[in-house]
C-alpha cells in the first residue's frame, strides 16, 4: 500500500502534467482554427476557378493572385480553352484539389481533440490519487 508521502507526489506531478496539457490545449485550437480558415479558403478558390470561365471578370481578378496560373496548370488550360464542367460535379473536384488542405485541417482536429483527451486522462489520475490521499490521511 502506498504511502502518504507517495500519493503526494503523485498528486504533484499530475498536477503539473495538467497545467502543462491545458496550455497545449490553446495552441491546438488556435491551430485547428487557423486549419479550417485555410480550408475553407482553398476550397472556395479552387470552386471559383472552377465554375468561372476565362473572359469573366472574377476570373480576371483570380489571376491577381500570386502563383494562380502555377497551382492547377491542367485546369487553367482547361478553363482558357473554354472546356465546362458539369455544375454538379465542382463541389467534388473542388475538395479533392484543395486534399492537402483537408488533410491538414483532419490532423490539426485530431491533435485537438487528441490534448482534450489527455487533460481527461490526466484529471481522472488526479481525482484518484486525492481519494486516495483522503483515505491515507484519514486512517
Amino acid at each position: 500500500m502506498p504511502d502518504i508521502t507517495n500519493v503526494s507526489d503523485q498528486i504533484t506531478r499530475i498536477s503539473g502534467w495538467l497545467t502543462e496539457t491545458v496550455k497545449k490545449l490553446d495552441k491546438a485550437g488556435l491551430d485547428k482554427a487557423t486549419a479550417i480558415v485555410a480550408y475553407d479558403q482553398a476550397l472556395a478558390l479552387a470552386e471559383a476557378k472552377l465554375r468561372y470561365l476565362k473572359g469573366s471578370k472574377l476570373y480576371q481578378l483570380l489571376l491577381t493572385i500570386p502563383n494562380f496560373k502555377e497551382q492547377d496548370p491542367v485546369l487553367l488550360s482547361e478553363v482558357e480553352s473554354g472546356g465546362g464542367i458539369p455544375a454538379t460535379l465542382i463541389p467534388k473536384i473542388a475538395a479533392g484539389l484543395v486534399s492537402d488542405k483537408r488533410l491538414d485541417l483532419e490532423v490539426t482536429c485530431v491533435n485537438f481533440a487528441s490534448v482534450k483527451t489527455k487533460i481527461e486522462v490526466l484529471q481522472a489520475q488526479l481525482n484518484a490519487c486525492q481519494s486516495q490521499f483522503r483515505h491515507l490521511s484519514h486512517t
